[in-house]
């Protein structure tokens, strides 16, 4: 559970990440404050909630990025706040969505969507982490 003070809201997102100098915003059994990444896998019973609701939550609540995984469209999309305190959308740079928050975290689309599903070691590999 995140509780996000600037809505007066909980939300329950499906991944976060806190960089370790805001650990203290971890709590027991919730974190108090805005994640510095949310990614949620959107519902297919309620996609409006994810690409909407929680989208403009995130947003006014200052979520750093939010990513939002459609497994139904086979898309994923990313967004990094602005100046402006606005959402603005990460482009895809040579089939990969690198985080703005995480240095040489990336994404490729095609490890969940392609023809024939990516082993999780290369992909941990590529990424620099084995």
């Amino acid at each position: 559970m995140v509780r996000l003070p600037r809505n007066r809201q909980w939300r329950m997102s499906d991944i976060l990440f806190v960089d370790q100098s805001r650990a203290h915003i971890i709590k027991p059994n919730h974190c108090e404050g805005a994640p510095d990444i949310i990614m949620e896998v959107v519902s297919p019973n309620e996609p409006a909630r994810d690409y909407r609701e929680k989208y403009l939550a995130y947003e006014k609540a200052r979520v750093k990025e939010y990513w939002i995984v459609d497994p139904l469209a086979q898309h994923i999309e990313a967004f990094a706040l602005a100046r402006t305190n606005k959402f603005r959308p990460i482009p895809t740079d040579k089939g990969k969505l690198h985080s703005t928050v995480l240095p040489n975290f990336y994404i490729r689309p095609d490890w969940l969507f392609g023809k024939k599903p990516k082993d999780v070691l290369a992909v941990l590999r590529e990424l620099g982490i084995l």
